[in-house]
């Protein structure tokens, strides 16, 4: 009997051993209240063998060891919760990360921004007020009701041009700026600015005149351009493609 017991003990403290041995490798992946299930299950089995062997002594069982099962356990159970109690703030720091990130997540995005009716208004009053219908005149902006494309030609003060002499229908002398026009079309005493032509004796740019003379042959969309030159010089100008703008 007492061999048999012997055994019993010694098994009882051959898995002792093993169980502290092992403890330090599954320390993380093993929770406090399993391993002091274990804890309780050793004492519990010896004190069932002490109860059914009445006159085993308690030194015999216990042996050597004056600390116990128990407390060895309890030691092994304070190691294994240290490094659980470390990694408790990092998972806090992790939850305030994702709170971070959902309240990056949650942003809500810019709101346009809302312009009154008022300022739409102002806005396109400003738009409507900015001048139409402007061409520049010697440097100068200047508006115009409206322009024709029309074909130009030139005449002089010559007698078999100009049957009552050197003046206009209006009765002013024959100048730079003087042309003959369709007072059906533009009527008399109609400032002009006319462009596009190609002729070195007149201004670069456009020529600024007034509608104060007609011609037999000028009809429609045609315009004489008074040129103070001889017949010859002028025949030059020939016929050409012209841009009139009537100015207001």
């Amino acid at each position: 009997m007492n061999k048999k017991m012997t055994l019993q003990i010694a098994g009882v403290l051959l898995v002792a051993i093993l169980i502290i041995q092992i403890l330090p490798v599954y320390a993380e992946s093993t929770t406090a209240t399993e391993l002091e299930e274990q804890a309780q299950s050793v004492p519990v089995s010896i004190n069932a063998e002490e109860a059914a062997n009445p006159m085993i002594n308690e030194q015999e069982l216990w042996g050597n060891m004056d600390q116990g099962i128990p407390a060895l356990m309890a030691v092994s159970l304070k190691v294994a919760a240290k490094p659980m109690q470390a990694s408790a703030p990092k998972l806090d720091e992790k939850k305030d990360e994702n709170k971070s990130d959902d309240k990056e997540t949650n942003r809500k995005p810019a709101e346009p921004v809302k312009v009154s009716t008022a300022e739409r208004k102002s806005s396109d009053e400003k738009v409507s007020k900015s001048p139409k219908n402007v061409i520049s005149v010697n440097g100068k902006p200047m508006t115009f009701k409206r322009s024709y494309n029309m074909k130009a030609t030139s005449y002089t003060d010559h007698p078999s041009e100009n049957g009552w002499g050197p003046i206009d229908a209006l009765g002013n002398p024959l100048k730079l700026g003087t042309v003959a026009v369709d007072p059906d079309v533009i009527p008399l005493g109609t400032k002009l600015f006319i462009t596009g032509y190609q002729f070195k004796h007149l201004p670069e740019g456009g020529l600024v005149a007034t509608a104060t003379d007609t011609g037999g042959k000028i009809k429609g969309n045609k315009v004489d351009i008074f040129l103070p030159l001889s017949q010859k010089e002028a025949r030059k100008f020939g016929v050409q493609d012209v841009q009139v703008y009537v100015l207001k």
